[in-house]
């Protein structure tokens, strides 16, 4: 039976079922790879409690927000549980995202991938986004950064000025995935 595997091989299943490969995490097209979505990882936790005991740092390893109210969501979840937040090491974000976690104060020390595929399709400021920006551990290895949509070109030049701000705070940066 599933409850009586052994610690360390269920670690080794609950990881290859989330798992998520880099390049689809840092998948810069025009469409987002994540549209459609075959089963929700966070379902894997409904199994048994051992499986949601052991699951729940796994899941928060990878995360993708594709949403405003998926991002609300996981700031809630990190003010009722602030160690959750340390188990996030890769995370893409899309659309307003970045703003919402900004926002809320989101401070992602272990953070080592990030992909930004954002829209913006109002004038909204980047205050958010620059907060969550500067919030991002230095332990950031991977940025990748899709064609940004929506931005007049006061935005884009503030946007590049960010980015170019934020980059020597991350020492351990080793690759980007299209940048500018």
């Amino acid at each position: 039976m599933v409850f009586q595997l052994p610690e360390e091989l269920l670690i080794a299943i609950l990881s290859h079922v989330l798992h998520i490969p880099d390049d689809l995490l840092n998948d810069t097209s025009p469409t987002s790879p994540f549209i459609n979505v075959e089963f929700s990882t966070s379902s894997v936790l409904l199994v048994c409690k051992s499986w949601a005991r052991i699951g729940t740092s796994l899941l928060y390893e990878t995360v993708i927000l594709r949403t405003r109210p998926q991002a609300l969501s996981l700031c809630n979840t990190f003010k009722q549980n602030p160690s959750f937040s340390s188990n996030v090491k890769r995370l893409r974000l899309e659309g307003l995202c970045a703003e919402v976690l900004g926002d809320a104060r989101v401070k992602l020390s272990q953070l080592k991938q990030l992909c930004l595929a954002l829209n913006y399709t109002s004038t909204r400021e980047f205050s958010g986004l620059s907060e969550f920006m500067r919030g991002v551990g230095f332990n950031l290895r991977t940025i990748a950064v899709a064609d940004i949509v929506g931005l007049d070109p006061n935005q884009a030049s503030n946007f590049h000025i960010l980015i170019r701000e934020t980059l020597p705070n991350w020492d351990h940066l080793v690759r980007t995935v299209r940048l500018f």
